[in-house]
């Protein structure tokens, strides 16, 4: 009679402690999803996230120069439109203007520039998100070799 009713309480026991792990758990991930980190949760990046399968190098000059709210973003972001010297024109994702500004790099319409990014699709159309740019020999980082933006270190 009293194996029945010691059994019964570990049983019980054993539930409590598992559905402390399954809180603790759920927890877990709201910090993560709230980091908004997308190293940390890959299955949760928005479609026009930096993407290590699609890097390559573009060099053109710039033709447009733009500032955008990203609508899940409080920054102004700085974009450019350059003009491929085969004829091709690409957006260009730059970086929040503050960090620009920081880093005291002054890109102008005409410059001639070689940028290393990711292509994406957004909007039926390609949008190249730089990780590096280079310009008169003076080279501008912007993300780091996982593609996640330098400036976050710097909020």
């Amino acid at each position: 009679m009293r194996t029945g009713k010691i059994k019964r309480i570990e049983s019980s026991l054993v539930l409590i402690l598992l559905a402390f792990c399954l809180v603790d758990l759920g927890a877990m991930s709201r910090v993560k999803w709230e980091s908004g980190n997308p190293k940390e949760i890959p299955e949760a990046r928005p479609a026009d996230f930096y993407s290590l399968k699609s890097v390559l190098e573009i060099q053109g000059i710039v033709k447009e120069i733009e500032v955008e709210v990203q609508p899940h973003d409080r920054y102004k972001t700085r974009y450019l439109l350059l003009k491929t010297d085969d004829g091709q024109s690409i957006e260009v994702r730059l970086a929040p203007i503050w960090f620009l500004e920081m880093q005291g790099h002054k890109i102008q319409i005409g410059d001639q520039i070689l940028v290393k990014g990711s292509v994406i699709k957004k909007d039926k159309k390609s949008l190249l998100i730089a990780s590096t740019v280079l310009r008169n020999a003076e080279t501008l980082t912007l993300r780091d070799d996982e593609g996640i933006p330098v400036w976050r270190a710097w909020r």
